[in-house]
């Protein structure tokens, strides 16, 4: 039970950033990781940003290329519009959607993360106070951690769903990464781009 808490608050701390505002010198509407004005790093090639619902890939060393995918499904390379033809079009529509389907999800599961911790934290706060109940009464220590025990079992239980879901999520990581490589395929400006 001890680990199940610790785990509990440990995914509390994990997903406060989701919740946090974001800092005033920013533009950004959605971000995952509030460091850098909302930039986080999807992998070790680059960063991504989301801003007013444009996704902004950002190469991390020296070829710091900007590719933005527009909300409008438009692709742009250090601000050039690139022409696309009817597949490019297509996988670039593709790409956005699949993204932003995968940033919602990821949000919400890790809201969801955060009320088990909150709901581990309440569950501390029952011990002590059956702690304090049971010197107090004749509420006996076993009845409390029977209370406890049931608690805990919800709590793991919402815990192996969370789990499930968040293997949705990967897998749509996993069709966003063949997007990328099909786009990068048939697209000349995006497969001169070594990170991309």
């Amino acid at each position: 039970m001890k680990r199940l808490a610790l785990g509990l608050a440990l995914c509390t701390l994990l997903a406060l950033p989701l919740l946090a505002a974001e800092p005033d010198n920013c533009d950004t509407k959605m971000s995952l990781n509030l460091d850098n004005c909302g930039e986080w790093s999807y992998n070790d090639d680059y960063n991504v940003r989301i801003d007013h619902g444009d996704i902004i890939l950002i190469g991390k060393d020296r070829d710091r290329t900007e590719v933005v995918f527009t909300k409008d499904n438009k692709l742009l390379i250090d601000g050039r519009e690139i022409e696309l033809n009817d597949r490019q079009q297509e996988l670039v529509n593709e790409y956005h959607q699949t993204f932003d389907e995968m940033l919602k999800e990821a949000t919400q599961l890790g809201i969801r993360g955060a009320a088990i911790g909150v709901g581990g934290a309440m569950l501390g706060m029952q011990a002590m106070g059956g702690l304090v109940k049971a010197a107090l009464t004749s509420y006996e220590l076993e009845d409390l951690e029977d209370d406890l025990d049931a608690k805990a079992d919800e709590l793991q239980e919402v815990a192996d769903q969370l789990e499930e879901d968040a293997k949705v999520i990967e897998s749509m990581a996993d069709d966003l990464d063949d997007i990328r490589y099909e786009l990068a395929k048939e697209t000349p400006e995006l497969k001169r781009i070594r990170w991309f």
